[in-house]
């Protein structure tokens, strides 16, 4: 008996312990995933866009806000990529340690580039068109309310659509699409560079022990353990990518500027400018104008994308449509997700391009 009463304040104590762990929280898998690896054997950083949810288009749940409010550490990638987490995170994350990885001088950050995007051939028929319905419009609009609106209606409903359009519009665009490529200075894709991915994890492991000092040697290992296992992940990517190298390729938008840039491949066009707009019919038939002057290319989708109407409509013009996932959405989160979805993507680009050759 009295061993059970000096047992048991040590297993009281033990649990108060794990409680009092860090609260970490991370924005999307790929992030969440060399965060799972540094917190090893401590406790388990929150997901917020699991599944196949993307960053673009996101609602935060009432759980995944209290855990926001309720954290120590907050992680993302940039507000121009996760614009759905800026509001809650500054009106809830009082307490919370941040870091917002594009922000870092420590990273090799990309600015987005000039590329000639399929959706651009589209400005010509749509200044045609454009014009086209002006005239239009003016020969039966204009004569036709031109004195009686004028100087009445004229101004008052101009400045009242241009204040009330232009902001209803701005929040309604703000809100929508979180991927706002206006504002964007450096392309926010940075853990598809696996060098990058070794830096963020040697930030936040530092991060980690500074907030939680009493597993410092825990992050520390870890540390050096992921590091590691990012290093034989570069070497297997540079294995498959080599024999592929100098190749070109057709992407639907411009998510692998990084990948592109470490392992000298090539996207040569973008059929729209971000994941969020739309393909038009328009969009299609200039690509395919631009696949017949290319032929043999590789055309590389996302998940989300229709595949199905895009082989139906590009198939007989290209070797293969394939897909390829910048952010591992399809993949479970956890520790290996990152490895698991660079690797595929690795895999998918060495065997579409070897074939296009």
């Amino acid at each position: 008996m009295k061993i059970f009463f000096l047992i048991l304040p040590l297993v009281f104590f033990i649990s108060g312990q794990a409680l009092s762990e860090v609260k970490v929280v991370t924005s999307i898998k790929p992030i969440h995933s060399l965060v799972a690896n540094i917190m090893k054997g401590s406790t388990y950083p929150k997901l917020i866009v699991d599944s196949s949810g993307t960053p673009h288009h996101y609602n935060l749940k009432p759980s995944q806000v209290k855990a926001i409010q309720n954290a120590d550490l907050i992680i993302w990638v940039s507000n121009t990529l996760e614009g759905f987490l800026k509001k809650p995170i500054e009106v809830n994350a009082k307490k919370a340690k941040k870091f917002e990885i594009l922000e870092s001088d420590k990273i090799k950050r990309l600015k987005i580039r000039e590329k000639i995007y399929i959706t651009r051939v589209e400005d010509t028929h749509h200044d045609e068109h454009h014009d086209e319905h002006k005239d239009e419009h003016k020969d039966e609009h204009h004569d036709e309310h031109h004195d009686e609106h004028k100087d009445a209606h004229h101004d008052e409903h101009h400045d009242e659509h241009k204040d009330a359009h232009h902001d209803e519009h701005k929040d309604a665009h703000h809100d929508e699409h979180h991927h706002d490529h206006s504002n964007m200075i450096y392309d926010p894709h940075i853990w598809l560079d696996t060098g990058n991915a070794k830096i963020i994890v040697k930030i936040i492991a530092e991060i980690l022990a500074n907030i939680d000092p009493e597993n410092e040697n825990l992050y520390r290992a870890n540390e050096l353990d992921t590091v590691e296992r990012i290093k034989n992940l570069e070497s297997e990517i540079q294995i498959l990518l080599e024999p592929v190298k100098d190749s070109k390729f057709i992407a639907t938008h411009d998510a692998y500027y990084y990948i592109e840039n470490q392992f000298n491949i090539d996207s040569l066009y973008h059929i729209v400018n971000a994941p969020e707009d739309l393909m038009s019919a328009s969009t299609i038939r200039n690509a395919i104008k631009l696949l017949e002057t290319n032929p043999g290319i590789c055309l590389f989708t996302e998940p989300g994308f229709d595949n199905a109407r895009m082989s139906s409509t590009l198939n007989k013009n290209i070797n293969e449509i394939a897909t390829l996932d910048p952010s591992g959405s399809l993949i479970a989160s956890g520790p290996d997700h990152y490895f698991e979805f660079m690797t595929g993507n690795a895999r998918t680009l060495n065997e579409c391009l070897k074939n296009s050759k």
